[in-house]
């Protein structure tokens, strides 16, 4: 189990044993809130990609007959880990850098699994990153050494990267076309169920 003394057990004390209400958090409204996808995709994807990390395996996963291999990724990367992240440890995200063969640009941020990517920027974030380019790199440990701890979000720099890699903003195209018509008004029903 991962981190049962700060994830289960304290809940279980204060909740149950003293009667206790929890303090409202968003973050923790925010993860509560289920997966939204088919159960068999959800085990798919845990299994496939998490506990047997077959697409860091050449053809390691086939998706409606095509092999995958991130090796023949060539569109630019940006990767982000998080520190204390005690499900996707950021050396294992790092890894990710020297499997494809494109540009990758790496955001390590402090916090752990949900602060470490639900950090937006703010003058009063305690929270810190470390950026840079790292296209095949294997050593995380140098590549954290070789930067420099930078104060707030790393979301500023993405959104710089993003210009650079994507061009200027446009106007989406109109939705309800063809044979796949809009269902309802943006921003949907799921916004509203409580």
């Amino acid at each position: 189990m991962l981190r049962p003394n700060s994830l289960l057990w304290h809940d279980v004390v204060h909740k149950y044993l003293y009667g206790e209400k929890p303090i409202p958090f968003d973050v923790l409204f925010w993860n509560s809130d289920g997966t939204r996808i088919p159960r068999a995709l959800h085990s798919f994807c845990l299994h496939q990609f998490y506990l047997e990390n077959k697409l860091a395996a050449k053809d390691g996963i086939v998706l409606a007959g095509h092999p995958l291999d991130v090796v023949r990724v060539r569109q630019p990367l940006y990767a982000v880990g998080a520190v204390d992240d005690h499900i996707t440890p950021w050396l294992g995200t790092f890894n990710t850098t020297s499997l494809v063969r494109a540009p990758v640009r790496y955001a390590l941020s402090s916090s752990g699994h949900i602060l470490g990517i639900i950090n937006p920027p703010d003058a009063r974030s305690k929270r810190a990153h470390w950026v840079g380019y790292a296209s095949g790199e294997t050593d995380g440990k140098a590549w954290l050494a070789a930067h420099v701890k930078q104060a707030g979000s790393w979301w500023g720099d993405w959104v710089k990267w993003l210009g650079a890699c994507c061009g200027p903003q446009q106007a989406p195209p109109p939705t309800g076309r063809g044979q796949y018509q809009a269902l309802c008004a943006a921003p949907g029903t799921y916004v509203h169920e409580r």
